[in-house]
């Protein structure tokens, strides 16, 4: 009891607001929260979840969340066109063959052994103009063009049930939905590391297409706990 009498108040914590795209690149955020390290440096995870870098830049830009947790750098930086120094990078994560985030696949049964062999298949891609753009550049590299396929955005959290549904007979999705649609058995990758070998050239080069990011308002005027959160993270 007299302890409980001498224990001082509990040392507030400090909300974050961030935008959290349920991809791969979000780790850090996820692991940060379970492993406690955002608590240790008293920063309060408030989560709002946006799906593809459309919705996150126009929450940076509105001033509604402090950062985002991936953010595909084409976009970070039409934002700052937009409206400078609303998305500043803060860690960047590179992807490859080796380590992998976009990827082709398809559904179990459809004899598709190449990116080329799309031709006439109903495809998903991952929402955001990064995406399809990316999308449409890899499958012109294989030398199908706009009318060789369709082509629909569909959010991420919904791939592996359009896989494993037959909805779709193929896509291009992020990390995990390919892992999961590969660990049940539903779909398979037919070809990752799609950036870096065709658009840089080299399938191990290193693509820096998405990061985390935090506002330039929050780094100024929040300016400690814009670093406790950048050392929790």
């Amino acid at each position: 009891v007299a302890g409980l009498a001498l224990a001082g108040p509990a040392i507030a914590q400090d909300k974050v607001r961030v935008g959290v795209n349920p991809v791969s690149a979000s780790l850090p955020l996820y692991v940060g929260i379970e492993k406690g390290f955002f608590k240790e440096q008293k920063i309060d995870i408030e989560q709002t979840r946006l799906v593809g870098g459309t919705a996150n830049v126009a929450a940076l830009i509105g001033n509604q969340i402090d950062a985002a947790s991936n953010m595909v750098t084409i976009e970070g930086i039409n934002a700052n066109i937009k409206k400078p120094g609303c998305a500043m990078y803060i860690a960047i994560n590179s992807q490859n063959v080796d380590y992998v985030m976009e990827q082709f696949v398809v559904r179990n049964g459809l004899e598709v052994k190449s990116l080329a062999d799309f031709k006439g298949k109903k495809l998903f891609v991952a929402p955001g103009p990064a995406n399809v753009t990316m999308a449409k550049a890899v499958l012109a590299a294989n030398g199908l063009k706009d009318g060789d396929y369709s082509l629909d955005q569909l959010d991420i959290g919904q791939h592996v049930g359009a896989i494993t549904a037959g909805t779709f007979d193929g896509g291009y999705t992020l990390e995990p939905p390919g892992s999961v649609m590969r660990k049940n058995g539903v779909g398979k990758t037919v070809e990752a590391g799609l950036i870096s070998k065709y658009i840089l050239g080299n399938p191990k080069a290193n693509g820096y297409a998405a990061a985390t990011v935090i506002t330039q308002e929050f780094a100024t005027k929040k300016h400690d706990v814009a670093r406790r959160f950048i050392a929790g993270w």
